[in-house]
């Protein structure tokens, strides 16, 4: 059986009617956009992360974060993973998840991709 997920961001509802649409049209998980860049940089935290974690996490999907990477050297990698982990702290979520960044270039994603 083939297993669906969507990519999930400040540009979609919070609430759980969404999230149990989703589950309703065979979607079992989703990929939160949570955060873009870093505290000296873009500073993007997608203000709806908290909701749609915990509407997911009731519809009953399973739900993994991503960060939008934009570094563009060593110090600012650093930077936006250390934002990026303590933006999911923050939501409860464990420090010790497996995290996906997603790096774009000319419309072409690359994406490290750990199980969440």
């Amino acid at each position: 059986m083939t297993k669906y997920f969507a990519d999930v961001s400040s540009f979609q509802p919070d609430n759980l009617g969404f999230f149990q649409g989703l589950v309703n049209a065979g979607v079992s998980g989703i990929m939160i956009k949570t955060t873009q860049g870093s505290p000296d940089g873009d500073n993007y935290l997608n203000p709806k992360s908290t909701n749609q974690a915990r509407n997911a996490l009731a519809a009953g999907m399973n739900v993994g974060f991503y960060h939008y990477f934009l570094a563009s050297s060593v110090a600012d990698s650093i930077n936006e993973a250390k934002f990026f982990e303590q933006s999911v702290v923050n939501l409860g979520f464990g420090k010790y998840i497996t995290i996906v960044l997603i790096r774009q270039l000319h419309y072409i994603c690359v994406e490290l991709v750990g199980i969440l």
